[in-house]
């Protein structure tokens, strides 16, 4: 469903969200590009019909369920597509979505559209904090890296984009671990996004936000994601308490405490690439370390912690 929440500036509110805005010249500007293109050109039609173009792509970043469709859009379109570094590198060489999961090439089980796109993109411009002009529109690119490593929200009027910057509650309460690659830093990148002043927020997944004085409903999301957070590494902290433990016996650990029980790959490596950032994330705070009782690669709390930053 296509909403527009001030003039020329409208999202798709479906299972992932993406922006559309109307520029000068009849030209128009995604943010993000869906898991395909399905959406996008459901999206586009009308505007299509009446004499508009589409003159670019912006991702927030490049999880596969956010620019799935930009390869589509680009060919059938040619319109230009900008990314964030590093994770552009994954709209041009689509096989990097699932070997950052696995650690190697990706196996079959693996190389599906939710994890990698399906196929390459060029991408015309890296995306760097500041202001981007675009079809006669001014955006305002910030850095919000964490969820992935170089993920990016954009301001646009008084609407902010913030891609996976932020995850409402009941999304929250969907998934046993969120998915993010550097937990410290996703927590910086929540206060960024706590600061903003725009009146929407539209978030990659759920409805948007309206902030109003005397009614903001932001400080409470960022609480439930900081929450979520610090739940997490208390449980890693609690599980290894009981002793040396493999990455894979910690994932289980948590899994089991969540009563989720895995039956798919893209299931397992996903939640497993969760906890081994919060594992590296403790262990740059030097609260865990590694240790190999009996040959095996194990994880257990340091002997001398220097304390909790999260």
């Amino acid at each position: 469903m296509l909403t527009e929440l001030q003039p020329g500036i409208y999202y798709w509110h479906g299972g992932v969200n993406f922006g559309l805005l109307v520029g000068a010249d009849r030209q128009l500007v995604l943010i993000d590009a869906g898991l395909d293109a399905a959406a996008p050109r459901k999206a586009l039609r009308p505007f299509l019909e009446q004499g508009y173009r589409l003159a670019a792509v912006v991702a927030t970043h490049c999880h596969a369920d956010h620019i799935g469709g930009a390869a589509e859009l680009h060919r059938r379109f040619g319109c230009p597509v900008y990314a964030p570094a590093p994770e552009h590198l994954v709209l041009e060489h689509p096989e990097l979505g699932g070997a950052l999961l696995y650690g190697a090439y990706p196996p079959p089980s693996l190389q599906v559209k939710f994890l990698q796109p399906q196929a390459p993109c060029p991408v015309a411009g890296v995306l760097r904090p500041g202001p981007l002009a675009v079809a006669g529109l001014t955006l305002e690119v910030i850095p919000v890296p964490g969820h992935s490593p170089g993920q990016v929200a954009v301001a646009v009027g008084d609407v902010l984009f913030a891609g996976d910057s932020v995850f409402l509650p009941e999304v929250l309460e969907k998934h046993a671990f969120l998915f993010m690659v550097q937990p410290q830093t996703y927590l910086e990148s929540l206060e960024r996004v706590a600061a903003r002043r725009e009146s929407y927020l539209v978030p990659g997944h759920g409805p948007h936000l309206v902030r109003r004085p005397g009614h903001d409903p932001l400080p409470e999301v960022v609480a439930a994601n900081r929450a979520h957070v610090r739940e997490i590494q208390d449980r890693i902290r609690a599980a290894l308490a009981r002793g040396p433990m493999s990455e894979e016996e910690v994932l289980l650990a948590l899994a089991r405490q969540a009563d989720k029980a895995y039956n798919s790959d893209p299931s397992y490596y996903l939640d497993r690439a969760a906890v081994s950032a919060h594992l590296a994330d403790l262990a740059a705070r030097g609260e865990v370390e590694p240790a190999y009782p009996e040959g095996r690669r194990c994880w257990r709390l340091a002997e001398s912690p220097r304390g909790r930053r999260a």
